[in-house]
């Protein structure tokens, strides 16, 4: 049996969607980039959306619109995917690195507050894995120190906190549509916010910097990171049936956690309190993770590491604009013992208890090899 680490969740009705598309002969961004960018504010309640060609255009955008000064400060956890910083390595801007929560892998509020200082602008937190940020905390800190706050929500689609969508919360939310993601568009991404003047920025950066009032202006220099109709089309079939994806994804989790939580060696994400998990990714934390990933993936399981800890990597680590805060303790053992199992809206009941067989005989390996 072969079983990916995830599957993107196709209707069928796609293809004649997608026939009546190319018959119209627009593909490149349109009124289907709009309209999947009206259903995505919708969705989240905020105020404004913008589409870009990937979460990651989409936070170097937003990073370019703030003019940071030269020795303004961003801190962001060091427990993540190299594009939450790598937008603002690019633009040659000093990034403090510091450490998460060991059990909900989010970052640590304790670090946050004590490596604050007046040259900090932004604070870059990412919800991982679709688990929300508590901001109860996050929010009391921002009122103190004013600095701005752009989630990476790269996996948090449907997150809620305190009955509220990611989205519509931090001053910009970053959502990605990479086919692992529970909806895609191939690729893509979005910015949320409440701050409409901003997006209209952002629109026109996007854009080659055109502005349309009557005739075409270019206001400002701009690039081109436009979401084309047919990227567009995908998300806006897709979103359609989110909520029915997110249900029978929880479902599935739900049958992982009753079952893995009988094992004590095994760890699974903490969910911040008063808030609903996306699961993007289900994840749990285990000794010999790295054999446990070479075994499943012996018996056609796809598995994967959680995430990295990028100060142990040569792009951050002997960057000058990089500046490591603490031990990192937190994030370099995540790094080292996360296990991300398959979710995907098909998974089969079949499926997840092969998934589940093969890796209890893993344990039962584990524990027959210290006796």
């Amino acid at each position: 049996m072969k079983i990916p680490l995830a599957r993107p969740y196709i209707t069928k009705s796609i293809y004649q969607e997608i026939r009546k598309l190319i018959q119209t002969g627009f593909l490149t961004e349109g009124n289907y980039t709009k309209k999947f960018e009206r259903l995505i504010e919708e969705y989240t309640g905020c105020k404004d959306c913008v589409a870009f060609t990937s979460a990651t255009t989409a936070l170097e955008a937003v990073i370019k619109s703030l003019n940071l000064k030269k020795n303004d400060e961003i801190i962001a956890p060091n427990f993540s995917y190299p594009a939450t910083i790598s937008p603002a390595i690019l633009y040659n801007h000093k990034v403090k690195l510091i450490d998460v929560n060991k059990y909900d892998y989010n970052l640590c509020f304790d670090e946050l507050s004590k490596n604050i200082s007046t040259k900090t602008k932004v604070v870059i937190p990412v919800s991982v894995f679709g688990n929300s940020l508590n901001y109860a905390k996050l929010l009391k800190l921002k009122k103190k120190y004013g600095f701005v706050i752009i989630e990476d929500a790269a996996a948090s689609l449907g997150t809620t906190y305190k009955k509220k969508k990611i989205g519509s919360i931090a001053d910009y939310t970053i959502f990605s549509f990479h086919p692992r993601k529970s909806i895609t568009t191939g690729e893509g991404g979005i910015v949320a916010s409440n701050n409409t003047k901003k997006i209209e920025w952002l629109r026109m950066f996007k854009n080659f910097g055109l502005k349309k009032e009557g005739k075409s202006i270019f206001k400002i220099s701009g690039t081109n990171l436009k979401m084309s109709n047919i990227n567009a089309l995908f998300g806006i079939n897709q979103i359609k049936i989110f909520d029915k994806i997110l249900k029978k994804k929880h479902n599935i989790v739900q049958n992982y956690i009753n079952e893995l939580s009988k094992h004590e060696n095994i760890q699974i994400q903490e969910v911040t309190k008063n808030s609903k998990h996306s699961y993007q990714t289900f994840c749990i934390t285990l000794n010999k993770r790295d054999k446990a990933i070479k075994y499943l993936r012996s018996k056609g399981i796809e598995a994967q590491i959680g995430y990295y800890a990028l100060n142990q990597h040569n792009a951050f680590k002997k960057n000058k604009n990089v500046k490591v805060c603490g031990n990192l303790n937190n994030s370099i053992f995540l790094a080292q013992h996360t296990l991300a199992l398959p979710l995907y809206y098909q998974m089969t009941s079949n499926e997840q208890s092969y998934v589940l067989e093969i890796l209890n005989k893993f344990l039962s390996l584990k524990k027959n090899e210290k006796k």
